[in-house]
């Protein structure tokens, strides 16, 4: 009897801190809405004169669940609502209100795991083609503002901050992705987030991010980025999940981005010096039934 009650005893440790495993839940047939809200401050400085520039974007997705696979589950995003503000000047190539109304109605697939991870994102050609109208040359300014790559971290960012397996308190682990910069170019990144316990009743995992500069791939002859040298700066974040729903409630990430680049236009070279300032929220919302 006392060499049962030991080992009872014994065993009591390990299962008082056998760690949270934070997952999604993904009914099928359910739907929720994802909004994110990106706002940039940049300044720019151009042979000694400084223009500035802010712009906020609002995306609000909406999430239906269509399909459970082997591992995985399928969903459908469809843009329900895009707006778009800025004050300042304008780049040559960039987001504007007219491009943010015809992103309305569009979808893709992401198929994900409870993780968060995307597995594969269907309908890039399809959605860069009904954005672009059929005409050739915007399509290869859209291609190069939303890279299909850029377009799947906007998504994964936000559903692949879960750890893969149970975590205690101070719990760490790491991802890596592409964080596009457009018209610029991107900053391959890693992110390394912590298990930072309980906040308001919710699951905290925050994160650093250490980055790396690349110039844009295909760019439209219009534009040009010829070499550049940027840095992200105190790239940090927070999520806060909800294990009882399989939900994420809200984030945010803010970086600064600095450094200098090189654009051609029309044939003609200009050395932009470059300070971005970047906020990142974002937030689950139900569907009502």
């Amino acid at each position: 009897m006392r060499l049962f009650s030991f080992l009872v005893l014994a065993s009591l440790p390990s299962a008082l801190h056998a760690g949270r495993t934070l997952q999604w839940h993904f009914p099928v047939g359910e739907s929720f809405r994802i909004e994110r809200v990106y706002h940039q401050s940049q300044e720019i400085e151009v042979k000694g004169r400084a223009y500035k520039q802010e712009t906020t974007s609002t995306w609000l997705t909406r999430v239906d669940i269509k399909e459970k696979r082997l591992g995985a589950y399928v969903l459908q995003l469809t843009l329900e609502d895009v707006s778009y503000t800025s004050k300042g000047v304008s780049h040559p190539v960039g987001f504007d209100n007219k491009l943010a109304a015809k992103m309305k109605g569009l979808s893709l697939t992401l198929t994900v795991t409870t993780h968060g991870e995307i597995k594969k994102l269907q309908g890039y050609g399809e959605f860069v083609k009904r954005l672009s109208e059929g005409n050739v040359d915007t399509e290869k300014v859209l291609r190069a503002l939303f890279t299909e790559e850029g377009m799947q971290e906007t998504y994964e960012e936000i559903f692949a901050c879960l750890p893969t397996k149970s975590v205690d308190k101070g719990a760490r682990w790491k991802r890596s992705a592409v964080d596009p910069v457009p018209p610029f170019g991107s900053f391959k990144s890693r992110f390394d987030y912590v298990y930072d316990g309980i906040e308001d009743g919710l699951h905290a995992i925050k994160y650093t991010i250490v980055t790396t500069y690349q110039k844009p791939g295909d760019q439209p002859d219009l534009f040009r980025v010829v070499k550049g040298s940027l840095t992200g700066d105190e790239g940090k974040g927070k999520f806060l999940f909800d294990a009882n729903t399989g939900r994420l409630v809200r984030g945010e990430k803010t970086m600064v981005v600095r450094g200098q680049v090189t654009v051609e236009t029309g044939g003609v070279q200009t050395v932009l010096q470059f300070v971005s300032n970047n906020r990142l929220k974002v937030r689950v919302v139900p569907v009502a039934k």
